[in-house]
């Protein structure tokens, strides 16, 4: 370090970091130059107390940069630039970023440090979660490293956090930076998510904190989670450990509320699939599951049963609740959107009646809604709603025993709209000029090319308790394999 008095109208620079000072009577300059190739005039500069925090934070920068400093010193820079009590948990991430930038810090050198500034920091929560996401994005390959740090720290500040405080939706939020600071393609990024998905060493919640933060930053639809879903499940079924041990874990990820209802749902469907979960557990997780994202909590004695496109409901629960808005819709959540029925279309001759495509399984939808089958679209639809099943003698719902309750069995289901069938002409119908029989008021048939097209009209039924219900929502192919509605085409002669 070397200081030049002169006596100037102005201030001059020559390198990186300069002072001016007045010294009366006369006004003197006094200029400081610095020279980042000379270790102990770095230290030098960083102890003088007439620069400011700006002027040093540039010359470690320049230092780090530095080819002629060596490794070791570049680190001791550091160092007695991070004792600094005047900088700012901040200004220190900048600094730490820009050395991990030039190689003087390893990723898990970089997150060591930063924990033990965050650690020390009296600083507000704003900052330390801002440092901790700007760690998580300096580093762009390895994603195993990026999940590991997320942990650690938010450990670490949700011990000390304020009231009100959610780690869980942090973690959320950074697991989504994380995977979007990923570089490559959309393979590579991918690649890195099953890889940590399948890493022995992340639990499960994590796991499922991951799956949901692949949804969020766009890189898997919600369609595509039971794929990664099912790498975590089979990544913790792989592991050592007693089936308690596993049935924790699972337990432990549905509880989080930090992923999504879908991934834990998926989870669970997955988990009774591997053996890992029974039955009886089963309704017990989806409660918790529910519970863990909705405003409105539930009991084993309101919600009795949940299946793969059906609730069973204690009946005086629903009857009081049914339009309580925040719990249809966290209900709804629980299963995918179903017809009221099932749909055959037969051709019908004197000597009986025939799949009109020729084949039974392209001439039947079943009662669950599929894209690409020969439900085409569903149009002008009214609102969703969870809709009970009746008494196929009356409008009154049909009541079902469980479990010491009165039940009813609702499904997700449209309250009116147009399904539109889109069914191949074939077998007995092909060539044929062809017409509806008994077709509905509101219904549309036409005859194309090759195939048919039928609008179905659907529309549920209020009953006098104000719930809305549709006839033969409840299939059981044990006692009624037949059960579906029937759209019968004849020949227009």
């Amino acid at each position: 370090m070397k200081r030049i008095l002169v006596t100037l109208t102005v201030c001059a620079t020559l390198a990186a970091v300069v002072s001016c000072e007045y010294d009366s009577p006369e006004i003197r300059f006094q200029q400081t130059t610095t020279f980042t190739n000379d270790y102990s005039k770095v230290i030098d500069a960083l102890r003088d107390q007439t620069l400011t925090i700006s002027q040093k934070m540039d010359l470690l920068a320049d230092a780090m940069k530095n080819q002629t400093l060596t490794l070791s010193e570049k680190m001791s820079l550091l160092e007695e630039a991070l004792k600094n009590q005047a900088l700012t948990l901040s200004e220190k991430m900048d600094l730490m970023a820009k050395a991990y930038e030039n190689g003087v810090l390893k990723y898990e050198e970089l997150t060591g440090k930063l924990i033990s500034e965050i650690k020390a920091a009296n600083t507000g929560m704003t900052e330390k979660l801002d440092a901790i996401k700007r760690a998580v994005e300096a580093q762009t390959t390895d994603l195993n490293s990026k999940m590991d740090f997320i942990g650690k720290a938010l450990d670490l500040i949700a011990d000390t956090a304020e009231k009100g405080f959610d780690k869980n939706a942090e973690a959320s939020g950074l697991v989504k930076a994380a995977i979007e600071s990923l570089k490559g393609s959309m393979e590579k990024k991918l690649d890195a998510i099953n890889d940590a998905i399948a890493s022995q060493s992340a639990t499960l919640s994590d796991k499922l904190i991951l799956i949901k933060g692949a949804v969020d930053a766009g890189l898997v639809g919600e369609n595509s989670t039971l794929g990664l879903v099912k790498k975590a499940i089979d990544a913790l079924n792989s592991t050592a450990g007693t089936a308690n041990e596993k049935l924790d874990a699972i337990k432990e990820a549905i509880n989080s509320p930090s992923s999504g209802l879908n991934v834990k749902l998926e989870a669970i469907k997955e988990a009774v699939a591997q053996g890992l979960v029974d039955v009886t557990t089963k309704q017990d997780l989806i409660l918790a599951a529910i519970n863990s994202s909705s405003s409105y909590s539930f009991t084993k004695d309101e919600l009795l049963e949940v299946g793969d496109d059906y609730l069973l409901v204690d009946d005086a629960f629903w009857n009081a609740n049914h339009q309580n808005y925040e719990m249809v819709r966290a209900l709804k959540d629980l299963i995918p959107l179903s017809l009221p029925t099932k749909c055959k279309f037969y051709f019908k001759q004197d000597s009986g009646k025939y799949p009109l495509s020729g084949y039974e399984d392209t001439s039947f939808y079943g009662p669950l809604y599929e894209e690409g089958k020969i439900l085409r679209v569903i149009q002008s639809s009214s609102e969703l709603i969870l809709a009970v099943n009746l008494q196929t003698e009356s409008n009154n719902p049909n009541l079902i025993s469980k479990n010491g309750h009165s039940c009813y069995f609702l499904k997700k289901v449209y309250r009116s709209c147009y399904y539109v069938f889109h069914v191949g002409i074939g077998g007995y119908a092909a060539g044929k000029k062809l017409k509806m029989e008994n077709m509905g008021s509101k219904d549309n048939f036409a005859v194309k090319s090759e195939y048919i097209e039928y609008d179905f009209w659907s529309e549920a039924v209020a009953t006098k308790l104000g719930v809305w219900g549709f006839h033969d929502l409840a299939y059981d192919p044990k006692v009624h394999p037949n059960r579906s509605k029937e759209f019968i085409i004849i020949e227009d002669k």
